[in-house]
């Protein structure tokens, strides 16, 4: 595939990843309310366990799905090691949705609710959520080999569309069961009902685009297992230490301070992460892309120059905008003094903008096959970060934030280091083009202090302007060539309009 045809692929996904985002959040927002009426709050409880069983079970992926993407790029011109590669994944996967079915009969009627200490009055809504949870896990693990072949094909944009569409059925099922059987058995029927469509979306698309992927079982445990699962585990051991950050920092508050400190965090941290999604939505398709062309520096440095300066370019503006008008909007939103989020918002956003701005050169290097430095430095980071928050949470009100910001420093350094070692040939900006980057946010910071609080907002604007100006002016985002690429993306997105039909062309 050539790096023009990449590039824009890349943007489709992209555009469908962002309007993915816009409307899954008022989606959430709608349906909660309505849900949280419907049961009221102990049935509402019961149904959150949702939530907890799929984080659990969440860890048993093994890192497989990335583990196939890197193997489906890296072989796609070789259609028989993909399908051996695919074979081996889903038969995986397949076990592991059998042992789950088995222990959930044999265990989790007994297991669950003294877990989770579910009245007796509720106990068979409780097994329900279980089991309606298992199932529908199960059937969205097996649909993970096919979306990954699907995203290994570097096509995003027909993985953005299906997870698009899925909103649509999740949001309309949702309505409905609270319209014929607002309980947690209409809930959860309307639930499996949506991983169904995931699974049949991405399995029509694959059959309909690559037929060549079928399952088989000569070779399933042949020596490319193995290196499947050894490339996976160091993605799983970084995923594992993504995923137990926020957990582990909530236990961690609440043993040294006390649960209003725990709310303040919880909403902050997801406040960062609800920001961060929409600037890092560009990079979703960058390891796939990055394991295609590990070996050809060249493209990989064109198509990553784009994506570095879209990051960086967002960030600055994001990171100063947050720590300008945090505290007002925040006291706005949940009031004068109900929550600290606006003080402590800022410097926790900073510690995010450290982290995503070298979240390009992290996806590439593990695109390359370095998985187990992906594993390495997320271990390394999070335990910096829990050193790092023992060492200020008795004398600092922030120290979250700065562990965040601690751990976050360490990982985008040693990403620059490795990217370095890993690709000593590739340069993305000049030194003028980083002068032109970072000079506006320079200025900005050194001058805004002088000025009133009134007119803050109108110099953020100014600068905001002028920030974009250099952008363009320098080079880094090339507006013609991105408004002819948005302009080619208009006709996908009329392809989602007709979904079903499409799929099959």
């Amino acid at each position: 595939m050539n790096l023009l045809a990449l590039q824009q692929k890349l943007l489709h996904g992209s555009v469908a990843g962002l309007a993915r985002i816009a409307l899954a959040i008022p989606v959430y927002l709608v349906l909660t309310p309505l849900v949280l009426h419907a049961l009221g709050p102990e049935q509402f409880g019961i149904w959150s366990f949702s939530t907890i069983i799929i984080t659990l079970m969440n860890f048993t992926d093994f890192g497989l799905k990335n583990s196939l993407i890197y193997q489906v790029a890296r072989h796609a011109e070789r259609p028989d090691e993909a399908r051996q590669c695919f074979s081996a994944t889903i038969g995986i996967y397949f076990a592991i949705s059998a042992l789950l079915l088995i222990g959930t009969a044999l265990w989790g009627q007994a297991v669950i609710p003294a877990l989770l200490n579910v009245p007796d009055r509720f106990l068979e809504e409780a097994i329900f959520v279980l089991w309606v949870t298992i199932v529908g896990f199960a059937v969205r693990l097996l649909a993970l080999p096919y979306q990954a072949v699907v995203e290994g094909y570097q096509e995003l944009f027909r993985s953005q569309l299906i997870f698009l569409a899925w909103l649509v059925v999740h949001f309309l099922g949702t309505l409905l069961a609270l319209a014929l059987s607002p309980t947690v058995f209409g809930l959860g029927w309307a639930g499996l009902i949506g991983n169904v469509f995931i699974f049949a979306a991405f399995f029509w698309t694959v059959r309909s685009r690559f037929p060549h992927i079928t399952p088989q079982l000569h070779g399933l445990f042949s020596g490319r297992l193995r290196s499947m699962v050894g490339f996976g585990l160091g993605i799983q051991i970084a995923s594992i230490c993504i995923a137990i950050r926020e957990p582990l920092y909530k236990v961690l508050i609440a043993r040294s301070s006390d649960l209003a400190s725990v709310a303040t965090f919880e909403i902050t941290y997801k406040l960062c992460t609800q920001l961060m999604s929409v600037i890092a939505t560009p990079l979703l398709g960058l390891f796939g892309a990055a394991a295609l062309l590990a070996g050809r520096h060249e493209d990989l440095a064109g198509l990553l120059r784009p994506l570095v300066g879209w990051t960086f370019g967002a960030l600055l503006p994001g990171a100063l905008g947050v720590a300008l008008f945090a505290q007002p909007l925040m006291q706005r939103w949940l009031g004068q003094d109900d929550m600290p989020v606006g003080t402590l918002l800022p410097v926790m956003c900073a510690a995010f903008a450290i982290y995503y701005a070298t979240e390009a050169f992290y996806k590439t290097i593990e695109g390359s096959g370095r998985s187990w430095y992906s594993a390495t430095i997320q271990v390394v980071v999070l335990i910096v970060q829990v050193g790092s928050f023992w060492f200020f949470s008795s004398a600092h009100a922030q120290a979250a934030a700065w562990s965040l910001m601690m751990g976050y420093a360490v990982f985008s350094l040693s990403n620059l280091i490795m990217f370095r070692s890993r690709f000593p040939d590739i340069h993305l900006l000049t030194r003028w083009q980083w002068i032109q980057l970072i000079s506006p946010s320079c200025i900005y910071v050194a001058g805004v202090s002088i000025f009133p609080h009134v007119v803050h907002p109108f110099i953020f604007v100014g600068y905001l302007l002028v920030h974009l100006g250099f952008l363009v002016a320098s080079g880094i985002v090339d507006v013609d060539v991105l408004w002819k690429r948005l302009m080619a993306t208009r006709t996908g997105a009329r392809w989602a309009v007709v979904v079903g039909a499409r799929w099959t062309k």
